[in-house]
């Protein structure tokens, strides 16, 4: 049984999967074909060493952040520490900020 909750799923069901990766040559476009799964998955608060602790209500989650894909080139999963998804948070923010529009 897993101990990690899915927080996040782009799997193509709920949200789109990723776009298929063309090479570093190819400018990706919205209409590219998509495929794959993308997770980020969290370990809920609950979850101990000695296993699950339902006696208080508290709804943290670990520090630790999951992440998988899945896809045509194969698979890989990572677990990021607290530190790693504060500098990719800060880098997605500052990304959002200055990415322009694709229709661009």
């Amino acid at each position: 049984m897993s101990i990690y909750a899915t927080a996040l799923p782009l799997d193509g069901v709920e949200e789109p999967a990723p776009i298929l990766y063309q090479g570093s040559h190819v400018l990706p476009a919205d209409n590219d074909a998509r495929d794959g799964v993308l997770l980020l998955c969290q370990i809920p608060g609950h979850i101990s060493r000695d296993g699950r602790d339902l006696s208080d209500g508290d709804r943290t989650v670990w520090p630790w952040l999951r992440l998988s894909l899945h896809g045509p080139g194969g698979d890989a999963t990572v677990v990021l520490d607290r530190e790693q998804v504060e500098r990719i948070h800060a880098y997605l923010g500052d990304w959002l900020r200055s990415a322009r529009s694709a229709a661009s």
